[in-house]
């Protein structure tokens, strides 16, 4: 990879990750360049439409270029239009913020996603990534994976402790991985954002393999008052639709079969 397109790829990343504004001193000081550097990069990928700048403040957010390929990759996996209408529909069930992400390179990429009703909400920018894992997301993607598969596709992800209930060893992912398979669903219990819980399930395609997740996050208060096992349900129902959209497996309760 030539170090102009790594640099790219990193700014992407710190903006995607950051949700917000940033400037050119701040993503010089993240990839470690000059402001000049960093100027010049940030308008290359302004010009490309992946990066857009606000005239007053001359700072940086995402552009409509990231939602385009956003979409693009959703075309890919076959989801098409009628995954936004069940990541919609899971919101208005839940009154959380909704997602669908997919797995790459040992992040979960987030391909869409819609905003909770409540005052307190978990906002999910679409093009970010979360590490898999520890988070629900990310472990509902690496269910559909073999305890070796899974071995390699976290290699060189570094498990770092984000929260005090973060799980740092292999074995533990491991385990968790395997509850999720268990389940049906993923669980994060304040494991990737303190105060924030989080529940997925994988979606598979007609081959039967996991291809996407999807799940909702909110408020730890919001999650125990619904309670887990309720709004498991309904994350359960919306990845069982887009299971059966795309032909995959089902179970006689509508479920989507493990494999």
């Amino acid at each position: 990879m030539s170090q102009s397109l790594g640099r790219g790829l990193a700014i992407l990343r710190y903006v995607a990750n950051n949700g917000a504004y940033v400037t050119v001193k701040e993503v010089a000081q993240e990839i470690g360049v000059d402001p000049s550097t960093s100027s010049r990069l940030m308008s290359t990928l302004e010009k490309q439409g992946l990066l857009q700048q606000d005239p007053r403040t001359h700072t940086f957010r995402l552009g409509t270029g990231v939602l385009e390929l956003a979409n693009a990759l959703v075309a890919s996996y076959n989801l098409g239009e009628y995954s936004h209408d069940v990541v919609r529909w899971l919101a208005g069930e839940t009154g959380e913020g909704a997602h669908l992400a997919v797995l790459v390179q040992g992040e979960a990429i987030f391909l869409d996603r819609t905003a909770g009703r409540g005052p307190i909400t978990v906002h999910t920018e679409i093009g970010a990534r979360d590490p898999v894992y520890c988070s629900a997301i990310g472990r509902a993607l690496l269910s559909g994976l073999t305890d070796a598969e899974v071995k390699r596709e976290l290699a060189d992800v570094p498990l770092k402790r984000l929260t005090r209930k973060t799980a740092t060893s292999l074995s533990a992912v491991l385990a968790k991985v395997d509850l999720t398979r268990k389940k049906g669903y993923a669980f994060d219990d304040e494991e990737r954002h303190a105060g924030v819980q989080c529940i997925a399930a994988p979606v598979r395609d007609h081959s039967g393999h996991v291809v996407a997740a999807i799940g909702i996050s909110g408020p730890t208060p919001n999650i125990q008052r619904a309670t887990e096992a309720a709004l498991a349900s309904v994350v359960l129902t919306a990845a069982s639709r887009l299971t059966a959209q795309l032909g995959g497996p089902t179970s006689s309760n509508g479920r989507p079969a493990s494999g």
